[in-house]
């Protein structure tokens, strides 16, 4: 009796201290793409099906927030007020106001973006299809290419600061650059990167 009661209480102590995965649903279709978080309640999800979800109660429930004109790949927040979104044909939105309203804005770029990553709410980066890097110095509303060496499509971007940053993709790609993207090193890490 005692071993069973002992149990009892390590499975009650687990399950109340370890946290649990809860499927949660929301009204869009499609595939969740990205999510950011900029707190512990209120979030941004990024779907296939051109739409931003926005959860203000930790993700237990999602509301749409905006429907884009094409599908959307990545959704991030440098900070509580500006995000930025990308996805299809080089489409970027963005956002000074936590998502009350969303901008289109242009790129130049018809490949697909994978993922954007903004160092404040001014600097940032996309990536995408075929070894497309672009650059914003104005919170999104212009963009800049920039070269990155490869034509492996690139799946994520990351910067530690405006100048040191990241960028993986398909095949092993990997770049990194130490002067804002002015100039992408390619990585070695030998698995098949070309």
């Amino acid at each position: 009796m005692k071993k069973l009661l002992l149990s009892a209480c390590i499975s009650l102590f687990s399950l109340t201290t370890f946290g649990q995965w809860a499927p949660q649903s929301s009204t869009a279709t499609g595939v969740v793409t990205g999510m950011h978080f900029i707190n512990s309640l209120t979030g941004f999800a990024s779907t296939s099906s051109d739409s931003i979800l926005y959860t203000n109660n930790g993700g237990n429930t999602w509301t749409m927030q905006y429907v884009a004109s094409n599908g959307l790949d990545d959704i991030y927040f440098p900070d509580g007020l500006n995000g930025f979104a990308c996805g299809v044909n080089g489409s970027v939105y963005t956002t000074t106001n936590t998502g009350s309203t969303w901008t289109p804005r242009t790129t130049g770029q018809g490949n697909t973006l994978e993922s954007i990553f903004f160092v404040d709410p001014s600097t940032g980066w996309a990536v995408g299809v075929s070894g497309t890097i672009l650059k914003s110095v104005n919170g999104g509303v212009s963009w800049s290419p920039q070269t990155s060496g490869t034509a492996n499509t690139l799946t994520d971007v990351f910067f530690l600061d405006a100048n040191t940053g990241y960028a993986v993709g398909i095949l092993g790609t990997a770049l990194q650059t130490t002067n804002g993207g002015a100039n992408w090193t390619i990585l070695t890490t030998g698995s098949g990167a070309s």
